[in-house]
């Protein structure tokens, strides 16, 4: 199976990040979601409506001084159990 997965638009509120955090959130937000895409794939309901307008990622839980790539990987977690909703 091949999945194709595009983001547009991730909107993130709240959180403070810094110009030097945004590649290694990046990143580990990828890693998590290829990660999670390769032990589950993805639910039946995307399988067969495929494309989702947005995806409500719920609410992550955030300690001060969290390193970036905790905090990208909570939040591709987060899209990847939207995606599945």
């Amino acid at each position: 199976m091949k999945i194709n997965l595009h983001i547009e638009k991730l909107i993130l509120r709240e959180l403070d990040i810094q110009s030097n955090q945004i590649k290694t959130i990046k990143v580990a937000i990828q890693e998590a979601l290829v990660q999670k895409l390769k032990m589950g794939g993805v639910g039946q309901d995307t399988q067969t409506l495929g494309r989702h307008k947005s995806v409500p990622g719920g609410t992550i839980g955030f300690s001060d001084g969290e390193k970036s790539a905790s905090v990208g990987t909570k939040i591709g977690n987060a899209v990847f159990d939207g995606i599945n909703r």
